[in-house]
């Protein structure tokens, strides 16, 4: 399976602020928690950062187990996306839109197949704690109306508002 990429999605530009947060949080991620926090709490507060971070990390300890190979990210200054943050803002992307094919497909170009309903599980729940999605696509209040009905139809609104978390792959809790 092939993606290509147009340079529309590669830049910047066409990020929104949740889209920039979890790019500089990847970017930021090898040089340690504290900085990458720090990039979670410019853009949400402190309260609800840190359950965003914690996800997060689940995601990257995710990709270490699980990933086929080696995430490329670039460094804070560099001007556009690398193909491999642009696969994972785009994971995240189909998760907030809950586009479950979408999502399998993504997650299983970036991790393993063994590896991706977990992937997917933290995927989600990192969905549920982002205002909106990674791109700038903004959707319509009526379909954003169309979807809730069919959600609370699905039973989907309740999964959503309980916000159960997946199981940690991280033996103790960050405070």
């Amino acid at each position: 399976m092939q993606f290509s990429h147009t340079e529309e999605c590669r830049s910047l530009s066409g990020l929104t602020p949740s889209g920039r947060m979890l790019l500089e949080a990847m970017r930021h991620a090898p040089s340690g928690a504290a900085a990458t926090l720090a990039c979670f709490v410019e853009v949400c507060g402190d309260k609800e950062a840190r359950p965003c971070f914690i996800v997060f990390l689940q995601i990257v300890h995710s990709l270490a187990l699980y990933g086929r190979r080696r995430m490329r990210v670039g460094t804070a200054a560099w001007p556009i996306l690398t193909p491999d943050e642009v696969a994972l803002l785009k994971c995240v992307d189909a998760a907030i839109n809950a586009d479950d094919a979408g999502l399998q497909v993504h997650v299983e170009w970036v991790v393993r197949r063994h590896g991706a309903r977990e992937f997917a599980a933290y995927l989600r729940t990192l969905a549920t704690l982002l205002p909106e999605p990674m791109f700038g696509g903004v959707r319509a209040p009526a379909i954003l109306a169309v979807e809730d009905d069919m959600a609370l139809a699905n039973g989907r609104a309740a999964e959503r508002a309980a916000r159960e978390w997946p199981a940690s792959a991280f033996p103790a809790a960050i405070k």
